[in-house]
């Protein structure tokens, strides 16, 4: 007898487990590590590594599997890292905004140690510290936001030349004013506004990143109706996370439910450009559910909980590089790394370490 099964996992496109890399007490940068399962990919390297882990009451953790993977057979972890790459990592890092402001700091008062006394006059109730503090915490958030995969698919959706506009006819790109970030999502009385930004922009990119794929040059050109049908289709996928942070997926939903929207206009949602009148007359809008589970509950879950440990421990040790490497679809702060963009995305980010190091030693021998 065959039974049907009518499970809610059954009907979710993918599965995604958080981690972040260590950082100092002091430090300030936080960095989000997603790893996502795609639920057709097969996890036959998953079930191999729990068959060494027979023990286990519930789930082997990443750590212990971290921890141990260098002792297995080379021809197993070869094999394991063969399937195990197609998992989908998603990196989101604070440091390249954090570290402009921090240079500009140092730049306008001259005192290398400057980032901690603003942190101590603020707590000892210095308005000016704490506004400054404050003002910053607003700005590199107000950055990570703008990056994330959601501004980004709108911003991909926006047509180089939208129809009925002067523009449209001397084609000559129309360049929107930068809209306001909404920065109330964000504010918490416990942590600072960057850490949420960057959690919520992490949790975001396995949602949109598979929209950003279906943009084409035709829809950047010419507002193609199918192709906007294309990405509403995708944004309607069901994704699963590993339960938590009920706040950062609702942010997630209301970005998704607002690009759906937009999707039916010819350029931002903010604009005022009249709905396609190629959309199709009949469009299904709806969208399949974003929800939280234990992670005990789901092995792709699991699966994602440990390929995330393996990139976090490539991005503790070697950086992004290392992470590109080993698995095939890597984005980092909404962007993804592809063969035509990976040498500057490299280059850059080891230019923002050496910043890095010499802003740290200078403070450390003021």
């Amino acid at each position: 007898m065959i039974t049907v099964r009518d499970r809610q996992e059954d009907r979710t496109k993918s599965f995604t487990d958080e981690t972040s890399p260590k950082q100092s007490q002091k430090s300030d940068r936080k960095v989000s590590i997603h790893g996502q399962v795609i639920r057709e990919e097969s996890l036959r390297w998953f079930r191999d590594l729990l068959k060494l882990y027979p023990n286990d009451p519930h789930e082997t953790k990443s750590v212990r599997i971290l921890e141990d993977f260098h002792t297995f057979p080379e021809e197993f972890r070869g094999r394991t890292w063969v399937e195990m790459k197609k998992v989908r990592i998603h990196v989101v890092d604070s440091l390249p905004y954090q570290l402009n402001y921090k240079e500009i700091l140092q730049e306008v008062f001259r005192l290398n140690d400057i980032h901690k006394l603003i942190e101590s006059d603020a707590r000892h109730g210095s308005e000016f510290a704490k506004f400054v503090k404050k003002r910053v915490d607003e700005i590199v958030t107000e950055g990570i936001i703008r990056d994330s995969t959601p501004h980004r698919l709108r911003e991909l959706m926006r047509p180089n030349y939208p129809g009925g506009t002067y523009a449209f006819f001397i084609r000559q790109e129309y360049e929107p004013p930068e809209r306001p970030v909404d920065l109330q999502p964000f504010r918490t009385k416990r942590k600072s506004m960057t850490a949420v930004a960057v959690k919520y922009a992490g949790k975001a990119a396995p949602v949109f990143t598979p929209a950003m794929d279906r943009i084409t040059p035709a829809m950047r050109i010419y507002s193609n109706s199918y192709g906007h049908f294309e990405v509403r289709k995708v944004l309607g996928d069901s994704h699963a996370f590993d339960k938590g942070d009920n706040k950062s997926l609702s942010w997630v939903r209301n970005e998704r439910d607002r690009t759906v929207a937009s999707s039916l206009y010819m350029g931002y949602l903010d604009d005022v450009w009249p709905i396609d009148p190629c959309v199709p007359e009949y469009v299904d809008d709806t969208l399949g559910e974003l929800y939280d589970m234990p992670s005990h509950e789901s092995e792709y879950l699991q699966a994602a909980d440990i390929a995330a440990g393996f990139a976090r421990q490539k991005y503790e040790r070697y950086g992004i590089a290392a992470v590109a490497e080993s698995f095939e679809y890597v984005t980092i702060n909404g962007e993804r790394i592809t063969q035509d963009n990976a040498e500057k995305q490299f280059e850059y980010w080891r230019q923002l370490h050496e910043r890095q190091q010499r802003l740290t030693i200078m403070i450390l021998t003021n």
